[in-house]
C-alpha cells in the first residue's frame, strides 16, 4: 500500500449560498462524520481561490468563478486529515490553516461526488442551527459516535467556521465542549 501523502497544513472552505439564503451542504462520504460545506487542501491547486473554485466543482458539481468568492478570513483549526498530518511547528498542534470563503451563486443544481459527498442538499439557517445543536449534543456525550455517524450534525471543525461566517450561534461553553471533543478525537486516533 502506498504511503499517505504529507499534508501541507492548508485548507480552503467554501460556503455556497443561493439567492434564497440557503446553504449547500452534504454529509461527508469519508471520515470524519458530519454535515459540511465544500473543503479541500490548497496545495495541489496553487492558490486558495483556485482551490475554492476546483473543490466546489469536485465535491458538489457547482461552478463558482473566482470573482464570486468573498473571503471571510483565515483561521487555524484543529482537525483530522486523511493525509499524514501536518503538525504546527510552534506548538505541535495537528490541523490546518483554513481560508474561508462564501460564494453567492445562482445555480441550485447539485451534482455531488459519489466518493466524498452524500445527501447533498440546500438548507436554511434554522436547519444548520439544528445540525449544530446535534453536534453539541454529541460533544457532550448525549449522542453516541455510531448514532452521530448514522445521522450526523455539523462536522465539528465547521462549528467555529460557521460562527465566523455568522451562520450559527453557539455559546462559549458549548463551543469549548465541541473543541475539547475535537481535540480528544485527534489524540485518540
Amino acid at each position: 500500500m502506498a504511503a499517505a501523502k504529507q499534508c501541507d497544513g492548508t485548507s480552503v472552505g467554501v460556503i455556497l449560498c443561493d439567492e434564497y439564503q440557503r446553504f449547500a451542504i452534504f454529509d461527508r462520504g469519508t471520515a470524519p462524520a458530519g454535515a459540511a460545506w465544500v473543503a479541500g487542501h490548497i496545495d495541489q491547486h496553487g492558490s486558495s481561490e483556485q482551490a475554492a473554485v476546483q473543490e466546489s466543482w469536485e465535491e458538489l458539481g457547482v461552478r463558482v468563478r473566482a470573482t464570486e468568492l468573498v473571503k471571510i478570513g483565515q483561521f487555524w483549526r484543529l482537525n483530522h486529515c486523511r493525509r499524514t498530518p501536518y503538525t504546527r511547528p510552534q506548538d505541535g498542534a495537528i490541523g490546518h490553516r483554513w481560508t474561508l470563503f462564501q460564494a453567492n451563486i445562482r445555480s441550485t443544481v447539485l451534482s455531488p461526488s459519489d466518493r466524498e459527498a452524500r445527501n447533498a442538499r440546500w438548507v436554511g439557517t434554522s436547519e444548520i442551527q439544528s445540525l449544530t445543536n446535534r453536534t453539541i449534543a454529541w460533544a457532550r456525550g448525549e449522542i453516541s459516535n455510531e448514532a452521530f455517524a448514522a445521522c450526523p450534525g455539523v462536522e465539528p471543525v465547521w462549528i467555529s467556521l460557521a460562527m465566523s461566517a455568522g451562520i450559527v450561534r453557539v455559546d462559549a461553553g458549548d463551543l469549548a465542549v465541541v473543541e475539547q471533543r475535537l481535540n480528544d478525537t485527534l489524540h485518540l486516533g
